[in-house]
């Protein structure tokens, strides 16, 4: 089946320069050389945007303020590792600003614009239209307030420069970055978070390289925009039932995030999924769903058993670093538990979960009952 317009231009912003390969089960990565000529690898996955409103709505009901200002922080963590992975040129800012800006546009906003920039003040102004997560709830503090401060921050080798969100119109919002006296002297509203980057595991590629073989008949991103249970138009990748879009991150989003608030991103996702399963319940399968959809969206290869006592293996889960396997995949739990929840009402309860490293893979196993 040939891809429409709209997916075709999709393939061939994303597909085609190889920014980011969707045509491996289980594996949504990015290989590739910058401007530079440095070699660059990226493991990323795709979440809902639903998720992160959620999340937001409960960490800002539990901790307040303060909640929120940890979520930025995280979001600026992010954003600032995002740009030391894709090798953005600190030598041009003003060039790096306007690559940057295009590609996330194609991955999050209808339309992204630089309306200003002033590279000796460290100042900078995005005018957004649809922006995820923004859109829904003027939020966003993890992405995109949070990234793009990160970002802001890399470009100009400074860790104190932070970034506001201002809403226009209904749809339309304008992210403005820099040092904190510009935006305090603007009356914009923003949270301060002394940045300490993080250092990167030296096995990253090593634990997050697809196997040169795939088989069992695992799908594909690609296999499921073609097939139309996903689509895609301007700058939104869609599920299509019921209509939920998806946003990509790099991985460490996810566990920097379950570090941070633990049981909430459980609650959130488990929220989220269980939606999305009540949407597609006649579809048969919820094991089957379950294991198309978690594989399709970057998370490895996925195996779920029906029955009462489910099993659900992913094999080739996305890794941070070689301490992964520590982690108790808040997000993965909450996202198995609410589908099964939302294809029969089901309230299995995780029983066992194991996490270990196969040949430099991680591997999770779920017992549910």
């Amino acid at each position: 089946m040939a891809f429409d317009a709209l997916k075709k231009f999709f393939a061939e912003k994303i597909l085609l320069p190889r920014v980011f390969r969707m045509d491996v089960p289980g594996y949504i990565v990015g290989k590739f050389y910058t401007f530079e000529g440095q070699s660059a690898f990226v493991r990323s996955i795709f979440m809902p945007e639903h998720f992160f409103t959620c999340l937001e709505t409960r960490i800002e009901k539990k901790l307040g303020k303060n909640g929120l200002k940890r979520l930025y922080c995280v979001g600026k963590k992010f954003g600032w590792r995002f740009s030391k992975l894709h090798h953005l040129s600190t030598k041009n800012v003003r060039n790096s600003v306007d690559l940057t800006a295009n590609f996330l546009e194609t991955l999050y906003a209808e339309k992204l614009s630089v309306n200003e920039v002033d590279v000796q003040k460290k100042w900078i102004q995005l005018e957004t239209i649809e922006l995820a997560i923004t859109r829904v709830n003027n939020g966003g503090y993890a992405l995109p307030i949070g990234a793009w401060a990160g970002v802001w921050a890399f470009l100009n080798r400074d860790l104190k420069l932070e970034c506001a969100l201002e809403k226009r119109k209904s749809s339309v919002h304008v992210l403005s970055a820099g040092p904190r006296e510009l935006l305090k002297k603007s009356k914009k509203s923003f949270f301060e978070c002394d940045l300490q980057p993080k250092a990167f595991s030296r096995n990253y590629t090593t634990l997050n390289t697809p196997p040169t073989q795939i088989t069992g008949g695992y799908v594909s991103l690609n296999s499921l925009l073609d097939s139309n249970f996903f689509n895609y138009e301007a700058g939104k990748l869609e599920l299509k039932t019921p209509r939920e879009r998806f946003v990509s991150t790099e991985v460490s989003l996810l566990y920097w995030l379950e570090e941070e608030f633990g049981d909430l991103v459980e609650e959130a996702a488990f929220e989220c999924f269980s939606e999305i399963g009540k949407a597609n319940k006649s579809n048969g399968s919820a094991s089957l769903f379950l294991a198309h959809l978690l594989t399709a969206l970057g998370f490895g290869l996925v195996d779920a058993s029906e029955g009462r006592n489910k099993n659900v293996a992913l094999k080739g889960f996305p890794c941070l670093d070689e301490k992964s396997n520590a982690c108790k995949q808040r997000f993965v739990q909450g996202a198995t538990k609410g589908i099964y929840a939302g294809f029969d009402g089901s309230k299995a309860k995780l029983k066992k979960i194991s996490t270990m490293f196969i040949d430099n893979k991680l591997a999770i196993n779920l017992k549910l009952g």
